[in-house]
């Protein structure tokens, strides 16, 4: 792969001689990737000048994305903001008993940090909005999930992502209201979502930031 640097954003540059046509593509840090048939170096320089503006636009929006990542042993998410360890003296006492620092044993504190502030807060703030609701699950589970905020079982059972924690307080209020209306429709029919939306008007536009989220 060659690397081209134009208005000082590099870009790899593939030669794909059996397309037909160029693709740029912009992965979610950013990095920008060309794939072309074409060979000669000023074509190449052309292709990009004309979709720079494009090119530009597409990072600035990804670079605006939310991201919940955070660097382990010096910053965390917490509550929609990232913060210096040292803000979060449960989390930095945690991490400083630690034997051996390195970045599964840090990922393991955090993991549990997340977890225990997980069932310190999140059962009282489901009480809350099954309340309001009138929605109540028979129990509260929580763990770390990959790919879900949260979920609901035919049994009632409702596990929440410890990953919550990292959120808005008003993003975990759509997440958990989420969970408890599907403890009446287990499914995403038009009665779910007019349940839902009748008690979170502004749905959508929290369901697009959490969708745009990088955890």
């Amino acid at each position: 792969m060659k690397y081209f640097e134009i208005e000082g954003i590099e870009v790899g540059v593939e030669y794909k001689p059996r397309n037909k046509n160029s693709y740029i593509s912009i992965d979610s840090k950013g990095a920008v990737r060309l794939k072309t048939p074409m060979k000669l170096a000023f074509r190449i320089k052309a292709l990009l000048h004309n979709r720079l503006d494009w090119i530009k636009a597409k990072q600035l929006e990804i670079a605006s994305k939310v991201s919940l990542q955070a660097v382990l042993g010096e910053t965390l998410i917490l509550d929609g903001e990232c913060i210096a360890l040292s803000q979060c003296t449960q989390l930095a006492q945690m991490c400083e008993r630690l034997q051996v620092k390195n970045e599964s044993s840090l990922e393991r504190c955090y993991n549990r940090f997340y977890l225990q502030r997980s069932r310190e807060e999140l059962p009282l703030h489901a009480k809350e909005l099954s309340q309001q609701i009138g929605l109540f699950p028979k129990e509260l589970r929580f763990r770390k999930m990959k790919r879900q905020w949260g979920n609901c079982n035919t049994d009632g059972v409702i596990t929440l992502s410890t990953a919550l924690m990292k959120l808005t307080k008003i993003q975990r209020s759509y997440i958990i209201a989420h969970e408890l209306c599907h403890l009446k429709h287990m499914n995403h029919s038009r009665h779910f979502y007019a349940l839902l939306y009748d008690f979170f008007p502004h749905a959508q536009a929290i369901e697009k930031e959490l969708k745009e989220m990088r955890y």
